[in-house]
């Protein structure tokens, strides 16, 4: 667990896709994510931070998956519920995620239907590929299925927590 991450963040710009981010400790390896979209939606994540070779990312559980007119669309985008990958881009000064560019995905798995195993069912994605192979692919393809990593900033009212 990197203790940096804890609090609340706020989206920088308004293109962002969502309002803030808050990180709470959930058990020694996990955070519980709440974000908070335009217009009160919000979500609930499971979140785990891990490393593959030099770079940090966050693995996202939805906590629940309910359809309501309130829920965030980050949450939506998860419905099966499966995984979601978001790249860590920086901690500090600021937090930077970068999220997944869906629609690269899509394009690339159909013009290169053998790049990873999958599934498509009607225009939802699911990726089959075992662990190793969804690794090497991320590695291997960072910098596109991946959007520019969006800033973050602690919220005014937010302190900062105390490293253990």
């Amino acid at each position: 667990m990197d203790h940096r991450l804890l609090g609340t963040w706020q989206a920088a710009g308004d293109s962002a896709d969502f309002e803030t981010c808050q990180f709470e400790e959930k058990g020694e390896d996990a955070y519980k994510l709440t974000v908070t979209e335009k217009g009160d939606k919000t979500g609930q994540f499971t979140a785990r931070l891990f490393r593959l070779e030099q770079e940090l990312f966050l693995d996202l559980i939805p906590a629940e998956c309910e359809f309501a007119t309130s829920q965030a669309d980050l949450v939506a985008h998860s419905v099966f519920p499966r995984h979601m990958l978001v790249w860590v881009a920086a901690i500090d000064p600021g937090l930077k995620l970068a999220f997944p560019d869906f629609e690269w995905l899509g394009d690339h798995l159909e013009e290169n239907p053998q790049a990873l195993a999958h599934h498509k069912e009607d225009d939802r994605l699911l990726l089959t590929a075992d662990t190793p192979a969804l690794q090497r692919f991320v590695l291997r393809h960072r910098k596109e299925l991946f959007k520019a990593p969006e800033a973050l900033s602690r919220a005014p009212d937010a302190p900062s927590p105390a490293l253990p």
